[in-house]
């Protein structure tokens, strides 16, 4: 774990009155509005989502008010076969152009802290890595993603609310 120096965490606020709970579980998830999103590239969006992924590197902090909360991972139109390659050496899965979702967000996933250090995470490669929890896979939902951290629009979460209580209720 990286030194507080280097650590970001969520601090409540009282904008967690406007929010919505969407989880099995009372206060385990919930779905935040507006809801944030970020836009990552294939197959990274896709290994978030599926392979277990949970460090997301950027150049750059998350904004304050993202840890903490949960984001939409909206997977991009660009893929990259090198980092398909590098997927498949360390986890067996080919993930390829035809089989990953392009331009639509594809998960949640809670922004659990910011580091600037790790060594032991084979996802992390710095500078910044955003650190996720909570993740749950969508089945994907077409969206224009857009650069940074952006606002997902309000038709598109509330067609990703649907889903996560339409997912829910099948569950025993």
């Amino acid at each position: 774990m990286a030194s507080d120096a280097h650590v970001w965490r969520a601090m409540p606020t009282s904008k967690d009155t406007d929010t919505l709970d969407i989880g099995p579980d009372s206060g385990v998830l919930r779905l935040p509005n507006p809801l944030l999103a970020l836009t990552l590239q294939q197959p990274w969006a896709s290994a978030v989502r599926d392979l277990g992924k949970r460090t997301e590197n950027r150049s750059w902090p998350a904004p304050k008010r993202a840890v903490g909360s949960i984001i939409a991972i909206h997977a991009g139109q660009t893929f990259h076969e090198d980092a398909a390659d590098w997927l498949a050496a360390r986890t067996g899965r080919m993930l390829t152009r035809s089989n990953v979702p392009l331009g639509a967000v594809v998960a949640l996933a809670r922004v659990v802290e910011v580091v600037q250090e790790s060594s032991d995470d084979m996802w992390f490669f710095g500078p910044y890595g955003w650190v996720l929890d909570d993740v749950v896979a969508l089945t994907p939902v077409p969206c224009r993603g857009r650069p940074q951290v952006w606002a997902v629009p309000e038709m598109v979460r509330r067609v990703i609310e649907l889903q996560w209580h339409l997912q829910m209720s099948g569950k025993d």
